[in-house]
């Protein structure tokens, strides 16, 4: 996924990646 996006803002991905915890735990 992040591979696919090596453009994305790194904000959004940090924010992509705490709704992802959030729904894992």
């Amino acid at each position: 996924g992040v591979a696919k996006l090596p453009f994305i803002d790194e904000g959004r991905l940090l924010g992509e990646i705490s709704k992802i915890e959030h729904t894992l735990t």
